[in-house]
């Protein structure tokens, strides 16, 4: 569990993981589920979350906005609330 140090400000945490295409891919589901618990109760205390992911259904649950990125630009940029699974995966597959 990741706690910031007493008296932090909270404006940023960075969480480094190793470099791979799909870095949930091969976590165990109990280990997958505790980490997106820590990241909504850090969320909820105002701590932003950067999540990568190619799990659409996962990024709509656990997200509050989507952006998809393409050659190192931003494609799309929109509210989880206002867009689709097949949407996003139009615009991923651009």
């Amino acid at each position: 569990m990741i706690k910031p140090p007493r008296g932090f400000r909270r404006e940023i945490i960075s969480i480094a993981t190793p470099s791979r295409a799909s870095p949930t891919v091969g976590v165990d589901i109990q280990r997958k589920d505790a980490d997106l618990r820590d990241h909504r109760r850090l969320a909820r205390e105002g701590v932003a979350i950067l999540m990568i992911s190619d799990e659409i259904p996962e990024v709509l649950y656990h997200s509050h906005r989507v952006l998809v990125m393409r050659e190192g630009r931003v494609t799309t940029d929109v509210p989880a609330e206002h867009t689709s699974e097949d949407a996003l995966r139009q615009a991923v597959n651009a």
